[in-house]
């Protein structure tokens, strides 16, 4: 396959599955299990390019994400911050699992990417961390829309991380937890962390520690 085909449209195929068909994955695998003794010749989709070559290949991938099975070993970081408490929570986590050898991390402010990127991008990668700041008793605005679309997809086969920032109040994390709590298929990583302001000491060496049980984890699975 060409270096084309496996980058770009890859790339944008993965979106549009994820974002549109993801929550079908039962009749995906369903109808690929019916089709799997038939010679395909072509795919044709409602959507897209039509596939005359590379059949096998493209198949594939439609197994993986129908199984919601991560593609590439790495860190999704999607956070929500309006003073840049939160963000700077982000950037510590990325670094340290950097630091620890995670080639692929990819940190996403949410109001300023847009979901179907972002959603695409989980897709890809087994780690993910969310984080974000209380507004208004509750989390922020931009990344509420990610996790409804997460959890109605039923997001599985993921490590989960767990961070925000408050000030007053909380509501950001608490939010997050009530999340991971619905979606079984998730495995929460270490403990979640809310600190108010700006990070202590203490704080950072909280989050790095949390980076490094999801490198742990991660790490483990080349195994």
């Amino acid at each position: 396959m060409t270096k084309l085909i496996q980058i770009f449209f890859t790339d944008e195929m993965r979106r549009y599955y994820s974002n549109i068909v993801g929550k079908f994955g039962a009749p995906v695998n369903a109808v690929l299990k019916k089709l799997s003794s038939v010679e395909i010749s072509c795919i044709c989709p409602s959507h897209g390019l039509v596939w005359r070559k590379y059949i096998k290949e493209i198949i594939e991938r439609y197994q993986k994400w129908a199984n919601m099975e991560a593609t590439k070993e790495g860190v999704v970081i999607v956070y929500g911050s309006m003073y840049g408490h939160t963000a700077e929570m982000a950037e510590v986590l990325g670094r340290e699992l950097g630091n620890r050898g995670i080639k692929d991390v990819i940190i996403y402010d949410s109001s300023k990417t847009d979901h179907s990127y972002i959603f695409s991008t989980i897709w890809r990668y087994k780690g993910l961390m969310l984080g974000s700041c209380a507004h208004n008793n509750d989390i922020y605005p931009k990344m509420e829309p990610l996790l409804h679309k997460l959890e109605n997809y039923g997001l599985k086969n993921r490590y989960l991380g767990i961070f925000g920032n408050m000030m007053w109040s909380g509501g950001g994390v608490k939010r997050i937890k009530e999340f991971a709590a619905t979606l079984t298929g998730l495995e929460q990583i270490g403990e979640p962390i809310e600190i108010k302001g700006h990070i202590t000491p203490e704080e950072r060496d909280r989050l790095i520690e949390l980076a490094n049980l999801m490198a742990d984890k991660l790490i483990a699975d080349r195994k």
